[in-house]
């Protein structure tokens, strides 16, 4: 059941991160688009659903980075000192 959990955990996670790639992608399409003036910011409304979009995409990277880390059992990215009682993983 646990190595299950892990499975599905680490799926999302992959998933999250393509659909991530996809988002910055189109982030930066948009960018070009908006340098180029096809795009125009018309309102208020929509420089905010702008920003609100990369909030949640932060939200999700942090939340993923968390949740590697807890799966872990430390910071990603950190080293961890081997024992004479580990079991080499």
């Amino acid at each position: 059941m646990k190595k299950q959990k892990d499975e599905l955990l680490t799926d999302f996670v992959d998933t999250n991160q393509k659909y991530r790639k996809v988002v910055h992608a189109v982030i930066a399409q948009w960018v070009k688009d908006y340098k180029t003036g096809k795009i125009v910011i018309n309102s208020v409304r929509d420089l905010h659903l702008l920003m609100k979009m990369e909030q949640e995409l932060q939200k999700s990277i942090a939340a993923d980075t968390k949740r590697i880390e807890d799966k872990q059992g430390r910071h990603a990215g950190e080293e961890r000192q081997m024992t004479m009682y580990d079991d080499g993983q």
